[in-house]
C-alpha cells in the first residue's frame, strides 16, 4: 500500500476562526483552540460526529414523510459515514463528505437529480424537486415564541435594549402587568403589540 503523504494527514483550514466557531457552536468548548489543529484524524472524527448528530436530529425533528424518502435519507447518512470512516487520505475523506452532503441537501429538497441517463449537457439554473413531494415547514405558536425570543434577545440593540437581560426584563414586566401566563404564545402576543414590524415579518 502506498505511503500516505504528510499533506494527506493534515488539514490546513486557514488562519480564520470559522471552523472553530462552528465546532464550538455544535459541540461546545471541547473544540476551544481548534483553529490551530491540523491533524486530519481530528477533523475526520468531527465530520463523523456532525453527520451522526444530524442523522439523530433528522429522526427527532422531521415529521410526516413517506418511508421510502426517510429510508433513502438514512441510508445516505449511513453510507457517507461509512465511507469517511474507511478513508485514510484527506482527499478521500473530503470527497466522501462533499458527495454525501450534496446528496443529503438534494434529498431534503425532495429527490436527487437523475440527469445523466437523459443525456443532459446544459447546466440548469434551477431544478424542480416537487415531482415526488413538496418541501414545507410548519410552526406552532410555541415554536414561533421561541423564534421571536431568540431574535429579540440575540439582537437586543436592534430593538432598543442594552443587552439580552434588558430584553428579558422588558418582557417579564409586560407579562406581569398584563397578568399573562408564562407561555410561549404570550411572548408572541408581546412582540405583536411591542414590535409589530417584527411580528409581521416573522408571521
Amino acid at each position: 500500500m502506498p505511503k500516505i503523504s504528510d499533506d494527506q494527514r493534515h488539514f490546513y483550514h486557514g488562519t480564520g476562526m470559522e471552523m472553530e466557531y462552528f465546532a464550538r457552536n455544535v459541540f461546545g468548548d471541547r473544540y476551544f483552540g481548534s483553529a490551530s489543529w491540523t491533524q486530519m484524524s481530528v477533523w475526520k472524527k468531527f465530520y463523523i460526529d456532525c453527520l451522526k448528530l444530524t442523522q439523530r436530529s433528522f429522526v427527532a425533528s422531521v415529521g410526516s414523510i413517506d418511508d421510502f424518502h426517510r429510508n433513502h435519507i438514512l441510508e445516505t447518512f449511513r453510507i457517507t459515514i461509512e465511507r469517511i470512516q474507511k478513508a485514510s487520505r484527506k482527499d478521500a475523506i473530503h470527497t466522501a463528505l462533499i458527495l454525501g452532503l450534496f446528496q443529503l441537501v438534494f434529498l431534503l429538497l425532495g429527490n436527487v437529480p437523475r440527469r445523466m441517463a437523459l443525456g443532459k449537457r446544459k447546466l440548469p439554473s434551477t431544478i424542480g424537486f416537487s415531482a415526488f413531494r413538496t418541501l414545507s415547514y410548519c410552526q406552532t405558536e410555541e415554536q414561533l415564541g421561541y423564534l421571536l425570543r431568540s431574535r429579540v434577545e440575540n439582537h437586543p440593540e436592534e430593538f432598543g435594549f442594552g443587552d439580552f437581560f434588558d430584553a428579558q426584563m422588558a418582557f417579564f414586566h409586560w407579562e406581569k402587568e398584563q397578568k399573562k401566563s408564562h407561555a410561549r404564545a404570550t411572548y408572541v402576543e408581546w412582540v405583536r403589540q411591542t414590535f409589530p414590524d417584527l411580528y409581521a415579518r416573522m408571521r
